[in-house]
């Protein structure tokens, strides 16, 4: 009997989201008191995943990691956001949404302030495969065979080039009109 009541307490709470609520705010406290002591003492455990060290070591590891931020953000994913900052070994102060899009190729005034990028990204994704899956399929074959972080370093390289061109020939433009 009591086994029963147990169990439907653990089943309504589970279901309600407030067991979850409860793991990934103790999940976030475990993750914080680490990076507090890995900060105090200089040990803790990010050494145990060495694959950590890849994303912040690149700047498509970093620029991914961002979009996953701003989705936890946009959604008030709090408890899951404080466990990921941590444990992925990001920086506390985020990129500014402006420098995301540029690393992306956007402009700021082409992106849906209410949508998060990663979304965007993903009916993006779908959208080029429904469309043109050959084109994909063959570029993701392509960049198979390359360094990954490499080619997306390029591509956020050329996006900032691009975008700082951009903006020095607006300034110009801005000089020209000023002199008429």
């Amino acid at each position: 009997m009591i086994e029963d009541v147990k169990n439907l307490l653990i089943e309504t709470l589970d279901s309600k989201g407030i067991l979850g609520q409860i793991r990934a705010q103790l999940r976030s406290s475990v993750f914080k008191a680490i990076d507090e002591q890995d900060n105090k003492y200089g040990f803790g455990f990010k050494w145990e995943n060495p694959t950590l060290y890849k994303i912040i070591g690149s700047k498509l590891g970093i620029l991914s990691a961002e979009l996953i931020r701003e989705f936890m953000e946009s959604h008030r994913m709090d408890y899951s956001l404080s466990t990921f900052i941590p444990e992925s070994s990001i920086s506390p102060e985020k990129i500014k949404k402006e420098d995301i899009l540029i690393r992306l190729g956007l402009k700021p005034e082409d992106y849906f302030n209410d949508v998060p990028l990663l979304q965007i990204m993903t009916i993006y994704f779908m959208h080029s495969l429904n469309n043109n899956s050959d084109h994909v399929i063959n570029f993701i074959s392509s960049i198979k065979n390359q360094n990954v972080e490499h080619y997306g370093e390029e591509l956020i390289n050329h996006n900032i080039n691009i975008f700082n061109q951009m903006d020095k020939n607006s300034v110009s433009n801005l000089l020209i009109i000023g002199t008429v």
